[in-house]
């Protein structure tokens, strides 16, 4: 198999298990902290390094599936031997699919795995941002939360479509709690399960990703995706006893100001990954 190949293999694998290493060795430092007091790290170096190596082994990866990447055999071979026909490559399932591939309703390796690696992106997402400890903005109508993991149900839903983001958002929104200490409610990973569900309805339509024509669809859905998230909150909780008015406008302006700033960025980027698969084809 090409060298190249087996190199990309072996740094995705590495780079993953820095990765999820910094983050469970932040998680127990912190539940530790937590229940006994004293300080705890937050090994931020391990993550990105993590990161960084992961893409650095996806990137050779896929320069070793080029065509023209791996010997060809003809060269090889002895005079009047048979020869085995040239070495082909398929185009990598991951990132994107094509338009004309996408279905609604599927869910599939491709849409799966986006989905899953959504669920782990907010995970650790949240429980930095957790961390962290950003204090919320005060305003007229209640406290603001910039809450960044907001974007990925939204994005993975967009891109992925709409199963792919309730994986991302749900199941994401339904762990994060566990591991943060607040148990198993359904509650938040129902409204975030909607949050990715709604954007997804529209992942048929968008091709380009970074045209403007597709950021303002994909921002107006968003926009759709939070406020039916954030209005079934609200009407759960007015049923509570609180006030719908205050509950709905905190949540929407919180999401909205977490998300649609965020989301232009995310799809501007994407779309250049997915220009550049496409061209390297």
């Amino acid at each position: 198999m090409n060298q190249l190949i087996e190199t990309g293999k072996k740094n995705m694998i590495f780079g993953l298990l820095w990765f999820f290493g910094g983050g469970i060795a932040t998680l127990l430092g912190f539940t530790a902290a937590s229940n006994s007091g004293g300080r705890y790290y937050i090994f931020y170096g391990a993550v990105i390094a993590g990161i960084a190596q992961f893409f650095t082994g996806l990137s050779q990866y896929r320069k070793g599936k080029k065509p023209g990447a791996q010997p060809n055999p003809i060269s090889t071979a002895e005079p009047g031997a048979s020869v085995p026909p040239p070495f082909t490559t398929t185009p990598p399932a991951f990132p994107a699919a094509a338009p004309s591939e996408r279905k609604m309703w599927k869910l599939g390796k491709r849409e799966l795995l986006a989905g899953l690696i959504g669920m782990a992106i907010y995970i650790a997402t949240a429980v930095v941002w957790n961390l962290l400890d950003v204090r919320p903005i005060p305003t007229s109508f209640g406290e603001i939360n910039i809450y960044p993991a907001t974007i990925i149900p939204i994005f993975v839903g967009l891109v992925f479509g709409p199963l792919a983001g309730v994986l991302a958002g749900g199941l994401g929104s339904f762990l994060t709690n566990i591991v943060l200490g607040y148990g198993a409610s359904f509650l938040g990973p129902f409204s975030l399960a909607i949050l990715g569900f709604v954007p997804g309805l529209i992942w048929t339509k968008l091709t380009i990703y970074k045209s403007g024509k597709d950021i303002l669809l994909a921002e107006a859905m968003g926009a759709v995706g939070i406020i039916t998230s954030d209005l079934f909150l609200a009407i759960y909780l007015a049923i509570q006893g609180f006030g719908f008015a205050q509950v709905f406008t905190q949540f929407s302006v919180s999401d909205a100001i977490s998300a649609l700033i965020l989301l232009p960025l995310f799809l501007f980027l994407y779309g250049i990954i997915v220009q550049n698969a496409r061209e390297s084809v």
